[in-house]
């Protein structure tokens, strides 16, 4: 058997030939220098998503756009960043004026299945047929809630059971960094009166109470099945905290909505109501007890409703027309 030959210079010939062409080298050296700049082309491009004023394809209603943006949240630098997404109706480029804003939480559901996790609203395509129809609408800026920080951003006192109270702090948020980066980027009217917020379920308790707290910037919440009475400082907040009866706030609460330990039926005349349709007329009753204006609160159950955003894309758009067609 020949003993293996050792080489002590360098090696003649032994590269396969196509390794040796000098265009192959060439293409050899950029899709390695690809692979070290992949991960930052990567974030690049992301953040060119994400980047102000960034219009995105999305299946919207014709003629309308929609523009992404994320900001940082409340609090001590450098602090997180949340994404809004901001709906542009048809007609916005066709003159120069300042449009009315609805600030809807949950934003991941508003406007796109796909980036939704229990369905979309449909709010491009409600709103552009209530357009079509020759009624005002609203400029919307989606809020992406917090995922798993959802509940402790919608609710103003700690659950027992499922934690949370930092409405305050996504208060701050919404007022400290999103109204005036909206402000600022788009023609919209800055009066309290053609200011809205609206939110369901948690983002709808999340409505009433920035309304509650900041009616020099909000004049107007939408508020669907409500999870009013999810503590019992809720019911005490709504007793204390001053009313700003100048303030309108347009509530619909399904008689079928419920979870199984909230699904107890109690006969109410004529009618057999949940837990949740109770706590939701307690809500109401205290706010008019304290006088809040009849003509400024439209608060109402609505039958067979249930708690979903295929319901919520439904009922919505009314609450639309009575805000902007009644607003002072």
């Amino acid at each position: 058997m020949n003993a293996p030959v050792l080489h002590s210079g360098p090696v003649e010939h032994t590269t396969p030939r196509f390794l040796r062409n000098g265009r192959f080298k060439l293409m050899l050296r950029l899709t390695r220098c690809l692979r070290v700049l992949f991960p930052f082309i990567a974030m690049l491009f992301a953040f060119f998503l994400q980047s102000k004023g960034t219009a995105i394809r999305a299946q919207l209603a014709p003629g309308s756009r929609l523009f992404i943006d994320s900001l940082p949240l409340c609090g001590p630098a450098p602090q997180p960043y949340r994404r809004i997404r901001v709906w542009v109706p048809l007609g916005y480029d066709e003159d120069t004026a300042q449009w009315p804003v609805l600030y809807l939480l949950d934003g991941q559901n508003l406007f796109e299945n796909a980036s939704s996790y229990s369905g979309e609203w449909q709010v491009d395509e409600r709103l552009s047929e209530l357009k079509k129809a020759g009624r005002p609408v609203p400029l919307v800026v989606g809020v992406d809630n917090g995922g798993m920080d959802r509940i402790a951003e919608y609710t103003l006192f700690p659950h027992p059971k499922y934690g949370g109270g930092k409405a305050a702090e996504h208060l701050c948020f919404l007022t400290e960094s999103v109204l005036p980066y909206v402000e600022k980027h788009y023609r919209v009217n800055k009066r309290p009166g053609l200011t809205g917020i609206g939110g369901a379920s948690l983002g709808g308790n999340m409505a009433l109470y920035a309304l509650l707290e900041k009616p020099e910037r909000f004049g107007f919440a939408l508020l669907l099945s409500p999870v009013i009475g999810i503590t019992e400082q809720d019911f005490d907040y709504l007793h204390n905290q001053p009313l700003p009866n100048d303030r309108m706030c347009y509530a619909r609460m399904g008689t079928a909505e419920g979870d199984d330990d909230r699904r107890e039926v109690v006969a109410v005349g004529e009618a057999r109501l949940n837990r949740f349709a109770l706590d939701f007329l307690e809500g109401y009753n205290i706010l008019k007890r304290r006088g809040w204006p009849a003509n400024n609160i439209n608060w109402a159950l609505e039958t067979e409703g249930i708690h979903s955003e295929q319901w919520w894309s439904q009922v919505f758009p009314a609450g639309i027309r009575w805000w902007l067609e009644n607003e002072k």
